[in-house]
């Protein structure tokens, strides 16, 4: 769980440092920060998430808005998915 820990925190930082305005504007990056930011409260609860987040939507969401195809964001979203899975 210190790994899933990790990777949320790594995605909300990256998006703080980046995309400080639009995290707060309707859009992929706000939905992504607001996912993540859940996810983060749920595990650091030792919840694990009940419902089911759409990773692929998310990152293609991410690349339509930003175009930034191998942003750090994408990489953690995935890492963070391949986590989920092995859950």
């Amino acid at each position: 769980m210190n790994e899933l820990l990790n990777h949320c925190k790594n995605i909300l930082n990256v998006i703080d440092e980046n995309y400080p305005n639009q995290k707060n504007y309707t859009g992929a990056i706000r939905n992504i920060y607001i996912t993540i930011s859940q996810l983060l409260q749920d595990v650091e609860a030792d919840h694990l998430p009940m419902k089911q987040i759409d990773f692929t939507s998310l990152s293609r969401q991410f690349v339509d808005e930003t175009t930034h195809y191998s942003s750090s964001v994408l990489q953690e979203l995935e890492i963070v998915r391949k986590i989920l899975g092995d859950l």
